[in-house]
């Protein structure tokens, strides 16, 4: 894993780097530098899936509070670099910041022993291994996850692209629409661990929680053209920063609730390109708004109802998922009807891999060695 986050982020280096030659190299620039840090902040999420189990939502809360950290530093250090240094200087600056990902990823390390890492060799060599798992998409839930993330992506882009300038035309300028965007770093920042903390307690439904913060983030976003003063855009900005937190942190629990543990490294690789695809779609898309209509009340209202419909759409994961409970639960109180249940339920990806958890745990046999707690083969079937 490690490898991957340090050559990678040699492509984010580069691609900084090469605008410094040519101004029309920007594009190849972006692609670079983009196609890098994606390519890191996925292994790095598998790695905290890997070595946290009880705690795991408030992990991924901590490992992408930087986020909002850098979300509130950054616009006053882009602003502070690029006045005495130039747009080549400050690329450069940002290029050897990001540079320090590699120290990070050299870092890391595997997090099973050699023992089991020669046991679960010698296993796989008679597996057929796969880069990445298609029948992920037959799941209805992650399909519309998947669309989930795109609306997100547009939505946010939308506020990131023009709350600068919709400040501007309001009267706004200078260090105060900087300001908008350090209040929604700080606030965000303040988000991934309280969301994180709340996502950890065992009586929190995380489905249920990113429905609601986006919903409101959503909201608000619509209402942003009723904002004429700087301090109800502060308001906004701190709102819109807090609720849009639990993004980064609930979102690779969701893909483990509906897909496997086992499937996060797949679910979240097969995410990515629907988010980048959203927020490709939603700067321009919000652009072409502003030039058709002279307004950017207009891009707020479609930015935010996308958001809202977004948050809507995973009502049906999180109403799939409270049916089956239901119906597992009358199971039980009624064995007579368990096979007419079985027949109409298909359980889902996480409700097989937690069976499958709980009979390796109780299972007892010859053939398994429990190393580092956890149970693995100790011969190999040919």
């Amino acid at each position: 894993v490690n490898p991957t986050i340090v050559n990678f982020n040699q492509c984010h280096k580069f691609g900084h780097k090469l605008c410094e030659i040519q101004l029309y190299l920007l594009y190849l620039s972006d692609l670079l530098a983009g196609s890098g840090l994606g390519l890191a902040y996925l292994p790095a999420m598998v790695i905290i899936n890997q070595h946290f189990d009880k705690k795991k939502t408030f992990a991924f809360g901590i490992a992408v509070s930087g986020v909002g950290c850098g979300s509130f530093i950054y616009p006053p250090l882009i602003e502070f670099l690029n006045k005495e240094y130039g747009w080549r200087g400050a690329l450069t600056i940002l290029s050897a910041i990001g540079l320090n990902i590699c120290a990070c990823g050299a870092f890391m390390r595997p997090f099973k022993n050699n023992s089991t890492l020669k046991i679960e060799r010698e296993s796989s060599m008679t597996k057929e291994e796969k880069l990445f798992n298609f029948a992920i998409f037959k799941s209805l839930d992650f399909d519309i996850l998947c669309y989930n993330n795109v609306a997100i992506c547009f939505g946010i882009s939308v506020v990131y692209s023009h709350l600068s300038e919709y400040s501007l035309l309001m009267g706004i300028g200078g260090n105060e629409s900087f300001m908008l965007f350090s209040v929604v770093g700080i606030t965000n920042l303040a988000g991934r661990f309280i969301f994180g903390a709340i996502g950890h307690h065992p009586l929190t439904d995380e489905v249920l929680l990113y429905i609601c913060t986006f919903f409101i983030s959503g909201a608000v976003t619509i209402a942003v053209p009723l904002l004429t003063q700087y301090g109800a855009l502060l308001a906004y900005s701190a709102t819109f920063g807090f609720f849009s937190a639990s993004y980064g942190v609930l979102l690779p629990g969701m893909i483990c609730e509906f897909l496997g543990a086992s499937e996060l490294a797949s679910g979240l690789g097969a995410i990515l390109p629907f988010c980048a695809l959203g927020t490709m779609l939603g700067g321009p898309a919000a652009g072409f708004l502003y030039d058709s209509l002279h307004s950017y009340n207009w891009s707020f209202i479609v930015g935010g109802g996308v958001i809202v419909t977004s948050a809507i759409s995973i009502i049906v994961p999180f109403w799939r998922k409270k049916h089956l409970k239901v119906a597992m639960g009358g199971t039980k109180n009624n064995p007579d009807n368990h096979h007419e249940i079985e027949s109409n339920i298909i359980p889902t990806p996480m409700d097989n891999c937690e069976g499958d958890i709980l009979d390796a745990e109780t299972e007892e046999s010859d053939n398994l060695l429990k190393v580092d707690g956890r149970f693995v083969p100790t011969v190999v079937d040919i």
